[in-house]
């Protein structure tokens, strides 16, 4: 790409949105959010820098480098696998258009992914649990922890009160710090 090209790419006026139908003047983001609104849910990155300058118009390459920095490389790396610039790539991915496509991405990817495979274990954990607790040829102390987690899992972890005392030990005698130390094994 020549420099011609490059300086053409961007502009500093904001482009202006083509005409859209009534039913589809909602942004990218909002027509590709999920159909039972588990969306990505709307939230700036932190501390995200503005662009220097916004591109004039997204073409395939933008998405290829939005689709890289979503897998996780970093720009050097996006540079390296497209060609373009470690600048150019740095242009792209801070166009407001590029980080809703890329937090997208990661979401797709990454967030639905983590919560349907967990899901889908769920059941086949519990009766694992089950299994265990009914089956004679388990030891008693798995019967029993296989029950205690299943109780765990149905009703919440059991309240365990924890009391400090507070005791200057360089005032204590030897036997006194005996029956501590006795009464911490214990526990």
């Amino acid at each position: 790409m020549s420099i011609t090209e490059l300086y053409d790419s961007f502009s500093d006026v904001e482009p202006t949105a083509p005409e859209l139908p009534p039913d589809q003047s909602c942004s990218f983001f909002e027509q590709n959010a999920s159909p039972k609104g588990q969306g990505l849910p709307k939230r700036p990155l932190y501390n995200a820098r503005p662009p220097v300058y916004r591109l004039a118009a997204e073409r395939p390459e933008h998405r290829a480098i939005c689709f890289l920095a979503a897998q996780g490389l970093s720009i050097t790396e996006i540079a390296q696998k497209t060609g373009w610039t470690t600048v150019m790539i740095g242009y792209v991915i801070k166009q407001e258009w590029a980080k809703e496509l890329i937090l997208e991405e990661i979401h797709k990817a990454g967030g639905d992914a983590v919560a349907l495979t967990l899901q889908a274990e769920a059941l086949p954990s519990i009766q694992k649990l089950i299994e265990l607790r009914d089956s004679a040829e388990s030891q008693r102390e798995t019967q029993r922890k296989a029950a205690n987690d299943l109780l765990d899992r149905i009703y919440g972890k059991a309240i365990q009160p924890i009391c400090h005392s507070e005791a200057k030990l360089d005032e204590l005698s030897d036997e006194e710090l005996a029956a501590i130390v006795a009464k911490g094994k214990r526990n």
